[in-house]
């Protein structure tokens, strides 16, 4: 937008004739910029150059066909310095305190008086080049835009690590994209909520023109400067930035569509016009790099996935590390490897034991000047589980300050007891969050499982009796007969739930029931423990003759389908031949002890495979990249005793997987897109495809995109105007300012864009060269329709080529005396214009005399024809054009019209010879030169003036 508005008197006065114009520059070579009044700037305390200005030149343009900034550059010639821009002259004017501040990167103006008044503020940059001439005493001073600012600041220097992942969730867990310009300058309103552009160094924002950015988009600019993360979110709108007075502006030929700015001058070649702003050199340009009728973008923008996925898996089992460290860091010949601890927010404990362990057997590796030492070799004995080296004895070691690397592997997916996993994993797609890495870890034990400390101690139930049981056998009187004794229970119990084993004693006895005999015969007898109805395991066995008493004892570990299962004793007895009855006894003093722990074992336990992740403490943390995430795992399990070293997995949708994973909701480039719109018209008009195509992953929808395409095939599907004006002093004009132009050779689109400005100063003389692009602002948009420029149809183009009739006739014949016996003919005299048209050749022209037939005269390319004609009473002409292929427009489709016949002119007067004429008394002799006209009869003298008449 222009400059000085407020000054319009001022402005007026640089257009004048009589002025007395001052230049001048200021430069901060002593870094005061800060001192002014409230930490503005104070022009004061700048070295100051006016009457040492050799010549200025300054340069603002638009960089590219459809470019995205606008920068401004300078050069500063100065004369007759005395050697004070010399880098190395202590007596320099700016060599001070040993230091010379002549340097690149500060802060400069050029400013512009008129007529001694207040000086205006024209040109702010920083000096980047400083180029001094020994053999003038010259020096160059290049000047930038302060946009550099933004080229030189990473996004990573204002985001953190990683830069911010830009997205906003919603109510209903969606996700949409955040608005471009609550990204550069935060929240509205909400001063807490900081953006790209909020405290940039020197720059200031204004904030209105970026808050017309509103496109939303998902993205993450890490990796960019800050220049070229705003070229890439001012395409979407074909806007530019640009810099006033070390204020960012943002500006596009869209927004100029939808709110049309005023015309800040309007230049004329008007001949009333006397003044000097309407005194200009002009040249034009149309040119066909500036046609574009096929425009393209392309896009791949992110989008939320719905469901939770795996987003990162753990990495080998065994992972490689190299470390650093010094003689001075080995104490009694052994070296502790170390560990920088750090928190997700980067705080950090250095020289902490090392987290990277076990380390893996056989990969150690120490290394300085020609020595080589490794733990294969036993020259490192090497404390796998805790990370210390020890270095054998006779084995030379480093000097204090000298550095060795240290080389080894660790087991990354294991943890020893009350160690530490830390480490950082980068997902390969942002993501909207993550799970609870604690809630799919698995961590399995590497040691057998200590249950006392797992479960609790041992608890034994009371003793279970069993009654007592008797079996007669009775084989009869003296017989060898044997006889098999039945199989009976005993009285019937419950195995505890949670119980490991069952602990049986039985006492049994035999006995002759015989008053004969004292004894019984030969026997034998069998005890079973019986679970729900399976004998698991004989107690007892006996095979003997006479009386008999036997105590057997057995322990059976209960397995997890018995526990709570019915028990109990089964037993089997047979006798050889007796003449008198037997019986078998299990005496009362049997009895069964079942054992189990005091806290229950899970039903899923597995002592090869058991599960102690409810024994690690997860830490986590995603970053604002939404693509970093730190993780600490801890392993709790040493408690009072050793603990266990754990090998982590993960379980993931009930499978297991033998590393850690991290779930959520990534957020992917799962789709391409081109948007693309072509002009039909302009392609058949010019008979050539000009493809514009852009890439830009920001834009996210159609309406986007499409809204972007029409406007540019609306401003480039045909070539607009390129114009150089030669001006003087114009200090309030800018680029993107809307111009008129009115000349001779214009009636249409008289609206031109400022797209450049360069700016000469030298010996008093301020010219300017501004190049202005045609602008049509119709163009107008909505989702369902759109305007778009418009071409002549094949129609309309054949139509050109048509014979054009003529215009403006002016024709008669006249009657004249064309041969010397004074014989009267007519002649025809006929002029036209012929045709505003290339394709114009020749007019046929056609003579009617009396209504008879039409006779050809002749045929002309001029715009007049004269011809002699035959008398007559009626004459009409009809005058055909003729095209350059010979077509001919018909009698029907030609003027045609009646001419005037125009009778012969009166002889003209007398020219009398006075010095031949005599005036007497009694005469009068006169004397005149013979008369011109072919026709002419003869003379009439008379004394009155009553010519033709007899008396």
């Amino acid at each position: 937008m222009a400059r000085f508005l407020d000054q319009q008197e001022y402005i007026n006065k640089f257009k004048n004739y009589n002025r007395s114009l001052k230049v001048r520059v200021l430069i901060d070579w002593f870094n005061f910029e800060d001192d002014g009044e409230e930490g503005g700037i104070d022009d004061t305390w700048f070295v100051q150059n006016e009457d040492n200005i050799d010549r200025i030149d300054i340069n603002r343009d638009i960089e590219g066909t459809t470019g995205t900034s606008v920068r401004d550059r300078g050069t500063i010639v100065l004369k007759d310095t005395d050697g004070n821009f010399r880098r190395n002259y202590i007596d320099g004017d700016y060599y001070e305190g040993d230091w010379n501040y002549v340097e690149p990167l500060k802060f400069a103006k050029i400013q512009v008086s008129l007529d001694g008044e207040d000086w205006l503020d024209y040109f702010t940059g920083l000096v980047t080049d400083i180029t001094t001439s020994r053999l003038d005493d010259n020096v160059v001073l290049d000047l930038d835009d302060p946009m550099i600012i933004l080229q030189e600041l990473s996004v990573q220097d204002i985001e953190g690590d990683g830069g911010d992942f830009h997205f906003e969730i919603q109510s209903d867990n969606s996700v949409r994209g955040k608005k471009i310009s609550e990204i550069l300058l935060g929240k509205e309103n909400e001063d807490s909520d900081r953006g790209l552009l909020t405290d940039l160094p020197l720059l200031g924002v204004d904030e209105e023109s970026f808050r017309k950015l509103n496109d939303r988009i998902i993205y993450n600019f890490s990796g960019m400067n800050v220049f070229e993360a705003l070229q890439m979110m001012l395409q979407m709108s074909h806007a530019y930035i640009y810099t006033k007075d070390f204020t960012l502006y943002v500006d596009s030929k869209m927004f100029i569509t939808e709110e049309p700015t005023p015309v800040i001058e309007t230049f004329s070649d008007s001949e009333d016009n006397d003044k000097v702003e309407n005194i200009f050199e002009l040249e034009e340009n149309l040119s066909e790099q500036r046609l574009y009728n096929d425009i393209r973008i392309n896009y791949s923008p992110f989008d939320a996935e719905q469901s939770r996925q795996v987003v990162w898996t753990g990495g080998e089992e065994e992972t490689d590390q190299s470390e650093l460290y010094y003689g001075s860091d080995i104490e009694n010949r052994e070296l502790t490897l170390t560990h920088d601890l750090k928190d997700y927010e980067h705080r950090i404990q250095e020289g902490e034991p090392t987290r990277n362990v076990p380390i893996v057997p056989n990969s150690v590796a120490v290394i300085f000047a020609d020595k080589h030492y490794t733990d294969q070799d036993d020259e490192l004995i090497i404390d796998y589980d805790e990370g210390v080296i020890t270095f054998a004895e006779g084995l030379e070691l480093p000097n204090e300050n000298e550095q060795l690397e240290v080389l080894y592997r660790y087991y990354f997916n294991q943890i020893e007891p009350g160690k530490t996993r830390e480490f950082y994993a980068r997902l390969e797609h942002p993501v909207v969050d993550i799970e609870d890495i604690e809630e799919n870890l698995y961590a399995r034990s590497l040691e057998r499982i200590d249950l006392e400390s797992e479960f609790g101690t041992i608890v034994e139930s009371e003793k279970t009796s069993f009654m007592e049981e008797y079996l007669d056998l009775d084989a009869g009187w003296f017989s060898d007969s044997t006889e098999s004794g039945t199989t009976y229970p005993t009285s019937i119990n419950t195995i505890h739930p949670s119980a490991e084993k069952i602990s049986v004693t039985v006492k049994a006895s035999a006995r002759a029931r015989s008053s004969w005999f004292n004894r019984s015969k030969s026997h034998n007898y069998q005890i079973y423990l019986v679970i729900d109805g399976t004998r698991v395991t004989r107690v007892l066995n006996y095979s003997g003759s006479g009386n008999s008493t036997k105590t057997g004892h057995t322990t059976y570990n209960i397995s997890e389908n018995q526990q709570g299962k019915e028990f109990w004793l089964e037993y089997d007895a047979y006798i050889d031949g007796s003449n008198s009855s037997n019986y078998f006894k299990i005496h009362s003093s049997s009895n069964a002890t079942i054992s189990y722990r005091s806290a229950d074992v899970p039903d899923d336990f597995d002592e090869d495979d058991f599960d102690l992740s409810s024994q690690m403490s997860v830490d986590q943390h995603l970053y604002e990249d939404r693509q970093t995430v730190w993780v600490s795992i801890t392993n709790n399990t040493h408690h009072e005793s050793e603990g266990y070293r754990v090998e982590l997995a993960s379980k993931v949708y009930g499978q297991r997987e033998d590393t850690i994973v991290i779930l959520g909701r990534p957020i992917i480039q799962s789709q391409s897109y081109t948007a693309g719109e072509i002009s039909e018209p302009s392609i058949e008009h010019y008979n050539t495809r000009r493809k514009y195509e852009i890439t830009n992953d920001l834009f996210r929808e159609d309406i986007q995109a499409d809204r972007l395409t029409n406007f540019l095939l609306h401003q480039y599907a045909l070539p607009r105007s390129l114009m150089d004006l030669k001006i003087q002093c114009y200090p309030h004009i800018e680029l993107l300012d809307r111009i008129q132009l009115q000349e001779k050779y214009r009636d249409l689109l008289e609206d031109f864009l400022i797209v450049g400005i360069e700016d000469t100063y030298q010996d008093g003389s301020w010219t300017q060269r501004v190049t202005i692009e045609e602008f049509d602002d119709s163009w107008e948009f909505d989702e369902d329709w759109s305007s778009s420029p418009s071409f002549p149809s094949k129609g309309q183009q054949d139509k050109i080529r048509e014979p054009q009739p003529v215009s403006n006739i002016n024709a008669y014949v006249q009657e004249i005396m064309t041969s010397n016996d004074g014989t009267f003919n007519a002649r025809l005299f006929a002029e036209w214009d012929n045709p505003d048209t290339v394709f114009h050749s020749r007019v046929e022209v056609y003579i009617k005399r009396n209504n008879e037939e039409w006779r050809y005269l002749g045929d002309t390319s001029q715009d007049n024809f004269e011809e002699n004609l035959v008398p007559a009473d009626t004459y009409e002409l009809v005058l055909i054009s003729v095209n350059q292929g010979g077509e001919r427009n018909s009698f029907n489709t030609s003027p045609t019209i009646s001419l005037d016949v125009i009778q012969k002119d009166a002889p003209a007067p007398l020219e009398f010879v006075p010095e031949k004429m005599e005036w007497k008394d009694d005469y009068l002799k006169l004397a005149w030169n013979p008369h011109p006209d072919k026709d002419f009869e003869e003379y009439e003298i008379r004394t009155d003036l009553n010519f033709g008449v007899e008396s």
